[in-house]
């Protein structure tokens, strides 16, 4: 479940999650368990995340 969840969050958020992430995951994977396992309940409950709504910007290697 948090593999799914991981790749999930990645999907959303259009980056590879960092060591801080960690938690809000960790929180989705909880929530999802919480919710009977119903994901449209856990999409609407992430949308109105901190997880969606304030995850950090990607970082960029290239130079612009």
């Amino acid at each position: 479940m948090t593999c799914m969840m991981r790749n999930f969050y990645r999907s959303v958020n259009g980056r590879v999650e960092d060591e801080a992430d960690a938690t809000q995951v960790d929180s989705l994977v909880q929530t999802l368990a919480t919710r009977s396992y119903v994901w449209r309940n856990l999409l609407a409950d992430f949308v109105a995340s901190d997880a969606f709504r304030s995850a950090p910007h990607a970082r960029h290697d290239r130079e612009p």
